[in-house]
């Protein structure tokens, strides 16, 4: 850490340069040349911003309202003082400043004490296990990326400037690891758990305390934001407290075992809100880590035999590999046959060339990889009575986790040039061409549009051989060929079938003839009630009452005039009547069928003496129901907005509502209808909303890892040398159900297949530590047992003798080289296997080694040599924005080098999730603005939005707000001048992320809703 405090400058082309604030209180920061920290940017104001660093914690004003500039990823107001902490980043477009205190400053929190870091030890495979971290009383969150040092942690990084790798793009915003607590006084919340680590389908708990803190009795919901809601059980969802009363509620998390429940941290919060207490909240950051778990499946080979002519060089084949897990995992394909006659090489995608005999692929969760297999025989044979079979063995083993490789078999022909059965090949050649010539083909049938509304043309199309006679079933018949088109316009979807025949198709109908389906689907549409109307609906005794409508797709139309019906003529489908009011209520409804349902609509018409006032009638401004497709069990909201009533109904709930809420309820039925029914005594008006409702997936078993009763090392502590050292115990017990027991040590390797109790005398020359592990398939238990050795006790000289010879100069070892994550615990660094290390973008990561017998340490990145170091010891803070490889090379005095890797690949941050609520105008305005929602925790990702939008029947949507993404600003809307009828629109959100070539902008899923425009009128069906 610096003697003073210093400003680190972040440029959006990587360059890093440090600024001093020694001496001065006051620091001025801006492009012009008078300001005491000149940076020279575009996107920096001339006089951007005063630092007032005279006591702690500091503060920054923002001098310019022009400038776009954030701070802990919150937009900083103009002319309004804000506290800077240690570590807090500046951000302005890209360019970043980070505040650094001195050693010697007081923290503005509190650091949280800690134990001693732990020593390093051997590498050790992750256990699947329920792992909760307790925290003391939550306290203002810092920035994950730069946190203020513990006590007892290591100190932060020095003020020189770490070798990092270059940046491809601008730096993006630094991102908390946990979401914010946020506290309030009426709602006092506290968790027994803020973290945990868990294997998918483990379930982990957390009792949410809850105290009512404000002066009446209320009632206190909990929810989550920013969690699969699927992955976590709220019980009870809500408490009622008395004012000072204490209540507890269980949230229980279990995670699938699918790919997606993608392994490392997931952040959320847990929110507790009071209807009680309008518009305060309380929240409070949690983590949930999934470890990851390794499962995968192997295909066939395609073909698994093939024969490969004498003219070819080479046969191929085709294996697929899938990844079941929920990380990625690397496998290594190996090929060989008995006879040791072929050469094998695969092509592996992003390899150029072709890999002979095995090579290595990395295959993404539920991703499955298909690698072509090349099979080249060494020798070919001119003249044979037979082809010559080679059996070949591909095998795939995987390089994470304990899962044993799996192999399949395979085997190719060689065919010689010249043999027996040539001539008879040709004869059969010449039978073949004969019937290829006469035998009728069919290279094109298919209908445009294939997906039609009812009552809708389609054209047929098809071709087919010269002397080939046609006919498509059902329906349409025979038709003229060979080429041809014919309009036809079904009832109903149906399959539509091609054949082709000939004179000789009686012979034999799969030789001498063809066929070819294409499938139609026709949309039911219901008579359309176009218009039924009134021109009044509140009239006086003796006033003539005339009633209007047009009907469309109809066979037959109803009038029912308070219970007689009277049935119109075809002619009459669009037309009106007149009647003379008679004093009471009259109904009058509109019925129209056709072959696919009936469709009816109502009309009330109250008729009053001359002396009564019309009321006014019902007016539904609003009716919504979010979401229209949920599991079973879930819930809906329902939002409503009616004007000119007291009261309104909406069924299946029993209770009136007023005129205006929202309420949630739990449908019980597939699909479940939602009628609202707005009545004044006079006019009653009615909607429908419908919601599908599919069934919630049953649980499946989850198995459970053996339990170790003991594993001991007798005796823990020896003499090297001694008859102790070469004869020491191990000893262990396992109870419940198992696959496999083993043992794992430096110098004794890997005991496997044990029986559930046992022992085993191994030999030791140095400290080691001795794993114990017992598996039940995938699930896994573990025990570790430590075991000293003592270096001989010194004896007196022995008298003096020659010198003796002198002793070579043992070689460098390097004991370990590992990467540590900065702060520590929080599973942003997953091993891989091999040296290699996954990484969450964004993270700080520091190495630790320990070598012997070195005079000379040195470490590099990417070939880039960053000095000496200690033969025991670590380096700085790295700053892992893409993939690197880091390499630790001693020697001794005589020049003797040992080198050790660790080869750093990055995992992107998890995916932003979709906008939410997209809306728009419920009657026909043009143009049309679409509205949406976004979770203002991820707006700091977010770069902006795209609109795309589809015609019916809403199969291919396209962009189309342009490339622009849509800027982030609330509210968020966009216009659409080209908006007509029967258009549906969804909304992303595009998001910058880290890969392992560096920054690149995606899009999240669509939003979880749509908005539709009006429908389009249906044109009337040709008679």
């Amino acid at each position: 850490m610096a003697a003073s405090d210093q400003l680190e400058i972040v440029y959006p082309n990587g360059e890093i340069k440090f600024y001093d604030l020694a001496g001065r209180g006051i620091t001025n920061i801006g492009r012009h040349p008078e300001n005491d920290v000149v940076i020279n940017s575009p996107d920096v104001a001339l006089f951007h911003a005063v630092l007032d660093h005279r006591r702690k914690p500091c503060q920054i004003v923002l001098l310019d309202p022009q400038a776009q500039t954030r701070v802990k990823g919150q937009p900083l107001p103009a002319n309004t003082a804000q506290e800077l902490r240690n570590w807090d980043t500046i951000e302005v477009n890209g360019l970043a400043i980070i505040y650094l205190e001195s050693q010697g400053a007081q923290p503005a929190i509190p650091p949280t004490a800690r134990g001693p870091a732990p020593s390093p030890a051997l590498p050790v495979a992750p256990v699947a296990r329920v792992a909760p971290v307790t925290r003391p009383t939550p306290t203002p969150p810092l920035p994950a990326a730069a946190p203020t040092p513990t006590s007892a942690e290591q100190p932060p990084p020095p003020t020189l400037a770490p070798v990092r790798p270059a940046l491809a793009a601008p730096v993006a915003p630094r991102l908390a690891m946990m979401p914010p607590d946020q506290t309030d006084d009426a709602i006092v919340v506290d968790l027994s758990v803020h973290e945990w680590v868990i294997d998918v389908e483990q379930t982990a708990t957390c009792q949410v305390s809850i105290a009512n803190g404000g002066e009446i009795v209320a009632t206190f919901r909990v929810s989550l934001e920013g969690l699969d809601e699927t992955w976590y059980a709220i019980s009870p969802p809500q408490i009622n407290l008395n004012e000072g009363e204490r209540g507890t509620v269980t949230i229980a998390f279990s995670a699938p075992r699918l790919p997606t429940s993608l392994a490392g941290p997931h952040h959320f919060s847990i929110v507790v809100t009071s209807p009680n207490y309008p518009g305060r909240v309380a929240r409070r950051g949690a983590t949930l880590t999934l470890n990851p778990y390794q499962e995968f499946s192997v295909g066939e080979l395609s073909p698994r035999q093939q024969t490969i002519p004498y003219r070819q060089r080479s046969g191929e084949a085709t294996i697929p590999i899938s990844n079941k897990g929920n990380s990625d995992t690397p496998f290594r394909l190996s090929a060989e046959d008995d006879q040791r006659g072929c050469s094998f090489e695969f092509k592996v995608p992003g390899h150029e060339a072709t890999l002979a005999q095995q090579a290595e692929v990395r295959v993404q969760p539920e991703e499955t990889l298909s690698i072509p297999l090349f099979i080249t025989p060494h020798s070919r044979r001119l003249v044979g009575v037979g082809k010559h079979p080679y059996n070949y063995t591909l095998t795939t083993t995987p390089l994470a986790g304990t899962q044993t490789p799996r192999s399949v078999l395979g085997q190719v022909h060689t065919a010689p040039l010249i043999g027996p059965w040539l001539i008879a090949l040709m004869a059969l050649l010449m039978v073949v061409l004969i019937v290829l010539i006469f035998r009728p083909t069919i290279s094109q049938f298919n209908a445009d549009p294939q997906d039609i509304l009812a009552g809708e043309e389609t054209s047929f199309s098809w071709r087919a051989s010269q002397f080939a006679g046609l006919r498509i079933d059902p329906d349409v018949g025979t038709v003229s060929g060979p080429e041809g088109s014919k309009p036809f316009a079904p009832k109903q979807s149906t399959t539509y079938k091609l054949s082709a025949y000939n004179l000789l198709t009686r012979i034999n109908s799969q030789w001498f003839g063809e066929t070819k389906e294409f499938p139609v689907t026709v949309e039911p549409v219901k008579p359309i009630i176009r218009v039924f109307s009134a021109d009044k609906v509140n009239a006086l005794a003796g006033e003539p009452v005339t009633i209007s409508w047009e009907v469309l797709r109809a066979d037959t139309v109803s009038l029912i005039n308070n219970g007689a019906q009277t049935t119109l003529l075809s002619s009459e489908f669009t037309g009106k009547r007149t009647f003379t009011a008679i004093e009471g209520i009259t109904t009058i409804e509109l019925a129209a069928n056709n072959i696919y349902g009936e469709t009816r609509k109502s009309l009330v018409v109250k008729v009053t003496s001359p002396t009564a006032t019309p009321l006014p009638p019902p007016i539904i401004e609003r009716f919504d129901v979010q979401p229209l497709v949920i599991t079973m069990g879930q819930s809906v909201k329902i939002d409503w907005l009616v004007s000119n009533v007291q009261k309104v109904n909406i069924a299946p709930i029993p209770e009136a509502l007023p005129p205006t809420g929202s309420i949630s309820h739990v449908p019980g039925e597939n699909p479940q209808r939602y009628t609202l029914t707005a009545s004044n005594g006079q006019t009653e008006t009615i909607l429908y909303r419908e919601v599908a409702v599919y069934p919630a997936p049953t649980a499946t078993p989850i198995p459970q890892p053996p339990t170790i009763e003991f594993f001991t090392v007798s005796p823990s502590e020896v003499v090297r040398g001694s008859d102790d050292a070469n004869n020491i115990q191990l000893s262990w017990s396992v109870v419940g159900d198992y696959t496999n027991i083993e043992i794992n040590g430096p110098d004794l390797g890997k005991l496997s297949n044990l029986d559930r109790q046992g022992s085993v005398t191994v030999g030791a020359s140095r400290t080691t530590v001795f794993i114990l592990s017992a598996y039940n398939g995938d699930k896994v238990a573990t025990a570790q047992g430590s075991l000293k050795v003592d270096e001989p006790t010194a004896t007196p000289p022995p008298s003096p003798t020659p010198p003796p010879t002198p002793t070579p100069i043992p070689d460098p070892l390097i004991e370990y080289f590992l990467p540590a994550e900065v702060p520590t615990d929080t599973g942003n660094v997953v091993p891989l296997g091999g040296g290699k290390y996954q990484v969450v973008a964004n993270t700080k990561v520091k190495f630790r080694w320990s070598t012997t017998n070195a005079s000379k340490v040195s470490l590099s990145a990417n070939g880039a040599n960053l000095g000496d170091q200690p033969v025991v010891g670590e380096s700085t803070s790295f700053l892992i924005l893409q993939a690197a490889q880091y390499q630790l090379t001693a020697a001794n005095s005589t020049g003797v080098q040992k080198s050790s890797f660790v080869q750093l690949v990055i995992k992107p941050l998890p995916v932003p999730p979709s906008p939410t609520n997209v809306n728009g105008p419920l009657n026909k305005i043009t143009p049309v603005t679409i509205t949406w929602d976004y979770d203002s925790n991820y707006l700091s990702r977010i770069i902006g939005f795209r609109v795309y939008r589809a015609n019916a029947p809403f199969h291919s949507f396209v962009l189309a707000s342009g490339s622009t993404p849509i800027g982030t600003t609330p509210p968020f809307s966009w216009v659409d001048p080209n908006a007509t009828c029967g258009q549906a629109y969804y909304v992303t959100a595009v998001y910058q992320n880290y890969t392992d070539v560096g920054i690149v902008n995606q899009e999240t899923a669509p939003s979880t809703s749509r908005y539709y425009t009006w429908p389009c009128a249906t044109p009337t069906p040709k008679p």
